[in-house]
């Protein structure tokens, strides 16, 4: 009927209906929308060859946060610590860098382009992994603290000395 990209361009304008219905949670059920009926295939199935479109139409608005959130938190880390560690001249670190943030960035822009499959879940978890545990490396290796990725701790109240401890309560 149409060719692979005109079918995702035409999958993405038939799910509008469904997801402005289900905006917020989505439904499990989007296959029997209407207007996503008009994608169905010569094998009599509607095809969702988008990742985030599928997530969206299964899960809604809370979904696709949740699916794509440590992707973009991911990517805005590697891109700090790129331009950090070529700012400090660690030129093997900045490629180690840049490759990592390749990685992700196609992986993301993968995912839009094929179904939600089994494995498809554990490549996603298999990528944001191994892109954390670079950044950390890189952190360790760069002498900055490997939790700086987290709040910092409180510092514990200092005690001058000779003082002694007033006991509260």
């Amino acid at each position: 009927k149409y060719g692979t990209f005109n079918y995702r361009l035409q999958l993405i304008e038939n799910a509008k209906s469904s997801i402005r219905q289900h905006l917020l949670l989505g439904t499990p059920e989007f296959r029997s929308d209407e207007q996503l009926q008009q994608s169905m295939q010569g094998q009599g199935i509607v095809d969702v060859v988008n990742a985030y479109l599928r997530v969206v139409l299964q899960y809604g608005i809370v979904g696709l946060l949740l699916f794509a959130l440590p992707l973009v938190a991911l990517l805005r880390i590697l891109m700090k610590q790129r331009s950090r560690m070529e700012s400090a001249r660690a030129t093997r670190d900045a490629q180690a860098a840049s490759l990592i943030l390749a990685i992700v960035v196609g992986f993301a822009a993968a995912i839009a382009t094929v179904s939600l499959v089994d494995r498809l879940g554990v490549y996603y978890w298999l990528v944001l992994c191994l892109a954390y545990a670079a950044i950390v490396n890189s952190m360790k290796r760069s002498s900055a603290a490997p939790n700086e990725l987290h709040a910092p701790a409180p510092a514990p109240p200092s005690r001058r000395a000779g003082a002694t401890p007033v006991a509260t309560g």
